[in-house]
């Protein structure tokens, strides 16, 4: 229904540009280079390229801690049910409008999306997108 294509294979400040399955652009997601090598942030944008939303990791120290722990023999393995990421999405006037979480779990990866605030539907879709994306992104992480 929805393709996602990079405007870059390296995926720093990368520029993702999200189309419908008629292949009009309904929305951009770009990732912020140097900002996520500290905390995972991605602004939202609209076909226009105006800001919609801003996708940031609720707590960077998660992704320290699951980095160090998971270097441990044995117990690297258990991180995945104790350090679970959350990543809230915030509309420019900075309420929160949804919110994605990873559910703890040993071996695989389960996320929610909640939405905790009023947007329109397609808004929505494009934040399903992000998320989805995110999700591949960051999977390896907590």
């Amino acid at each position: 229904l929805y393709t996602i294509k990079a405007d870059r294979i390296i995926d720093f400040n990368a520029n993702y540009t999200v189309r419908n399955a008629q292949d009009q652009v309904i929305g951009q997601i770009k990732r912020s280079g140097m900002k996520s090598l500290w905390q995972t942030s991605f602004t939202i944008m609209d076909a226009q390229g105006q800001t919609l939303y801003t996708m940031r990791e609720k707590n960077p120290w998660v992704a320290v801690l699951d980095g160090i722990v998971g270097e441990i023999p044995i117990i690297g393995m258990l991180t995945g049910y104790f350090f679970n990421p959350g990543y809230g999405v915030t509309a420019p006037d900075g309420r929160e409008v949804f919110l994605l979480r990873k559910q703890p779990s040993f071996f695989e990866r389960k996320f929610s999306l909640e939405k905790t605030g009023q947007a329109s539907a397609e808004d929505d879709v494009l934040v399903l997108n992000a998320a989805m994306m995110l999700m591949l992104l960051e999977r390896g992480d907590g």
